[in-house]
């Protein structure tokens, strides 16, 4: 019966969203396209979950995607539509199976964060101690697991299409997704990642970071109860932060704390957008939300700081011999003719670190993704751990730029890296 009903979930979260996508190409009578940034963030929060991730994606990378639409995706960070508190106060009692007013003095109604998977409110302990609950709201699994198998279709289909695509990986890193939503939507695995982080912090003397403390007693696959912290997001709105040079120490901490766990930790944090990184009163840096982490083998580390060295020597063998490195091949790749083809994007890509950026081209993280691409056509795919470290070198870099916007080094992870391990 229960697979019945959630067949016809399926159905009906797919005739949903053909319904959205629908609506975004025409308004009304009209057959002109209508297709704003307000309009695609709102569509995508309508459609939940999935979709509001890609979004945290879009505001995250200001140097892949048009301005307007880095702002317009602002608010999927941390501030998607929250649900009446009557339907966050059923879950809670449902997974505590008692009244919350049994294990909490007070709850506020009022969310302090709505994202894609939860939503969190502050509450009080009757010790008096302030926490934070993280609750899943209702049907986010059913629309997750829905949503990723239309979205492996999708990549099915397109490569059957476009055989090139098959070099880009695309469809292996959808198949991933449903390993990993299966992993956020339990909170027990989120709540073991965070005591493992904790002592690696405490295990590496990492003072410049924490992560909040859990209560393991109060904490289910649903909720999550954990110590409040008090902070702002990072770079979010720098002007939230008035001390400069704290808000520098913070993003230098974040950025060594990262790298760190990168080989250090059995993960390292695969989410690092500005909701999920919060510089305290303290000064310290807070890492929250652990729903997406990653792994990586030594040698993809160590395959990914050479990669980065080769492109600050404007070294395009160097390049060539990295990137088939570090991605996996179909057939033999010729480094010559690669590195060939590669050579002009590194000429481009040394204009721009010695001149900074200049308007929305030639910025070195735009013509980092094209080299990529560029490896793409011969036949290069990359692993999901390499898409995650790129994806966390895009965030760190967004905040190097909101601290310094004429920053020219935007390899400094790379650099830390190598003066770390190196």
């Amino acid at each position: 019966m229960r697979g019945a009903i959630d067949y016809g979930r399926s159905a009906l979260r797919l005739v949903e969203t053909a319904y959205a996508v629908g609506k975004l190409g025409t308004s009304g009578w009209s057959s002109k396209p209508t297709l704003t940034p307000n309009r695609l963030r709102r569509a995508f929060e309508s459609l939940g979950a999935t979709y509001v991730k890609i979004g945290q994606f879009i505001a995250s990378a200001p140097s892949m995607f048009p301005h307007e639409f880095v702002v317009a995706f602002q608010d999927c960070l941390d501030r998607t539509p929250a649900l009446p508190y009557s339907v966050i106060q059923r879950v809670v009692r449902e997974e505590l199976r008692r009244d919350p007013s049994e294990c909490f003095a007070s709850v506020d109604t009022a969310p302090l964060a709505s994202a894609s998977v939860a939503q969190v409110h502050a509450a009080r302990l009757h010790s008096g101690e302030e926490v934070v609950l993280k609750v899943q709201k209702p049907g986010v699994e059913i629309q997750l697991r829905t949503d990723v198998k239309a979205i492996q279709l999708a990549m099915k289909a397109l490569e059957y299409f476009y055989p090139i695509l098959t070099r880009t990986g695309v469809s292996a890193i959808a198949r991933d997704m449903e390993t990993t939503f299966a992993q956020e939507c339990d909170f027990r695995v989120e709540a073991q990642r965070m005591r493992t982080f904790a002592d690696f912090l405490r295990r590496l003397r990492l003072h410049e970071a924490t992560v909040p403390r859990v209560h393991e007693e109060l904490s289910t696959r649903r909720l999550l109860v954990m110590e409040r912290l008090y902070g702002q997001p990072l770079a979010a709105d720098p002007s939230r932060i008035r001390d400069r040079n704290q808000l520098a120490a913070a993003v230098a901490g974040a950025m060594n704390v990262w790298v760190s766990s990168v080989t250090h930790c059995e993960f390292f944090h695969a989410d690092i957008h500005a909701g999920n990184l919060l510089v305290l009163k303290d000064g310290r840096v807070g890492f929250i939300d652990f729903g997406i982490v990653g792994t990586v083998e030594p040698k993809s580390w160590q395959a990914a700081l050479s990669l980065v060295s080769a492109l600050l020597r404007a070294d395009a063998r160097g390049v060539a011999q990295a990137l088939i490195q570090v991605g996996a091949t179909h057939g033999n790749v010729g480094v010559d003719l690669l590195a060939a083809d590669l050579d002009g994007y590194l000429k481009r890509f040394s204009r721009a670190s010695r001149s900074g950026p200049s308007g929305d081209s030639d910025t070195p993280d735009r013509l980092l993704v094209e080299i990529f691409a560029a490896g793409g056509k011969y036949g290069l795919h990359f692993p999901r751990e390499l898409f995650l470290l790129l994806k966390q070198y895009l965030y760190l870099e967004r905040y190097l730029r909101i601290v310094s916007p004429g920053l020219v080094d935007v390899f400094a992870l790379g650099s830390l890296g190598r003066r770390v391990f190196g």
